[in-house]
């Protein structure tokens, strides 16, 4: 048996197939999602799950998963994968990658995060789109009643599953989807790629070596639609008139960068008057 995307997918909250996402990043991280002319958003890092800024984030899910095998008096076989998992991740998660977005486009704790020296940006695409570049994709859970519910819902479905690479995938990919209820104003839209066929490549983070891989990168190769690109926090640039805010250094050189690229040229302030300083 293969691992099935759309059974494990079906088991999260499904708030409906259309709508807006943002992905949250630094100013200076343009350039490389622009990296080609086109009016598309063609490169796009995904990072190992074991390297996010959440570091813990995995082994939560997998305790969430370990209660729940417990409860359910799962077979000791399944039982002794998720204890593998545990002790062992960095054996099992770096071939998962992932890449964030948020249902809110606008959100202070996400500036608070990415607004380095002042700015950040927020680049605005839509739910469909990351759901056909993705190997799985679905919204993130944070309470731990939501967290019980989906795990032994996972539990169900592998109790009879004896082959080992699904059991491990499946808990692989389950336990990604459950964060700490401290991060629930991100309303999080999680994209995972899965290694295989492409190239991991390096990047440094805070003093720590990331790897990562490119989502769009491929034959043919993949896209994302650019709605518009929101800059902030908006304390610097929301109180300016029309004529100042398009001669603004920051919006000027994003809209410089675009027009490049022959990129979408919809770039707007934030509308939180935010002061980072």
């Amino acid at each position: 048996m293969s691992f099935e995307r759309t059974e494990l997918e079906g088991l999260l909250p499904d708030y409906g197939p259309g709508g807006e996402v943002a992905h949250y990043t630094r100013i200076g991280t343009l350039p490389h999602l622009f990296r080609d002319a086109g009016q598309e958003w063609n490169s796009a890092r995904a990072t190992g799950v074991l390297h996010m800024n959440d570091r813990q984030e995995f082994l939560i899910g997998c305790e969430a998963l370990r209660a729940a095998a417990k409860e359910l008096k799962a077979s000791s076989y399944l039982r002794a994968a998720i204890d593998g998992l545990m002790q062992q991740p960095a054996a099992a998660g770096d071939d998962i990658y992932s890449l964030s977005f948020s249902g809110n486009p606008d959100e202070l704790g996400q500036w608070r995060g990415y607004a380095d020296g002042g700015f950040g940006c927020a680049v605005v695409t839509d739910v469909a789109a990351v759901y056909a570049v993705a190997d799985v994709a679905a919204w993130t859970i944070y309470t731990p009643h939501e967290h019980k519910v989906f795990a032994e819902r996972i539990i169900g479905r592998l109790a009879t599953e004896k082959d080992r690479d699904v059991i491990r995938k499946t808990i692989q990919v389950a336990a990604s989807f459950m964060k700490h209820e401290g991060f629930a104003a991100e309303r999080e839209y999680r994209l995972l790629v899965f290694e295989a066929m492409r190239q991991v490549d390096f990047r440094e983070s805070g003093q720590r070596v990331v790897p990562f891989v490119d989502v769009l990168d491929g034959a043919p190769r993949r896209q994302l639609p650019i709605k518009r690109i929101i800059i902030g926090p908006g304390w610097q640039i929301s109180s300016l008139a029309g004529g100042q805010q398009a001669n603004h250094h920051v919006l000027l050189g994003v809209r410089r960068l675009l027009a490049a690229r022959s990129a979408c040229q919809t770039v707007k302030p934030s509308s939180i008057p935010y002061d980072p300083r």
